[in-house]
């Protein structure tokens, strides 16, 4: 089974797991943001901004989320794909960095910025429609309306499940 790695919570996590592939939510340590966030208001040693492949870690203008995604995933094992979304600018200039630089299949998802609009729906659907053909070519198959179905459902009782023991998880 292929890895699908994501990071927003725009990114349909039932729409991966449904073409039988596994999603997994990328893991930003605490650690890595910091140091971003501490490099960009000059805080930490700034790399120099010249050469497309210097680490982003550490590089003033360039956001923390996206730096320590772009960190994350190039760290981790290429054995599947990344889906990012359009929420900024800084992370279609990460897809690009990590598509260019590590040859790893990334996709970046246009979200619309409202719903409440027929286009931005009809936006969203080909979006989706868009993933679907890329997850197809990264080994998935593409989901029936059951199978949809039932792991939207799975995927809701354990929302509902964790919901329940909330009060007693720690933060």
């Amino acid at each position: 089974m292929g890895t699908i790695e994501y990071c927003n919570p725009f990114v349909p996590v039932e729409w991966l797991a449904a073409h039988g592939l596994q999603p997994r939510w990328l893991r930003l340590p605490r650690s890595c943001l910091a140091r971003e966030i501490g490099s960009d208001q000059g805080q930490g040693r700034a790399a120099p901004l010249s050469g497309f492949d210097l680490p982003v870690n550490g590089r003033r203008g360039v956001c923390p989320l996206a730096a320590a995604v772009t960190d994350v995933v190039s760290a981790a094992p290429a054995d599947g794909a990344v889906v990012l979304t359009t929420c900024c600018d800084q992370m279609r200039y990460a897809a690009s960095l990590l598509e260019n630089q590590l040859c790893r299949p990334v996709f970046v998802m246009n979200v619309p910025s409202t719903w409440q609009t027929d286009a931005a729906r009809s936006l969203y659907l080909a979006e989706l429609q868009r993933l679907s053909r890329f997850l197809v070519a990264r080994g998935g198959t593409p989901p029936a309306t059951e199978r949809l179905a039932g792991v939207m459902l799975q995927f809701d009782r354990a929302r509902a499940e964790l919901r329940e023991v909330r009060c007693g998880l720690s933060a």
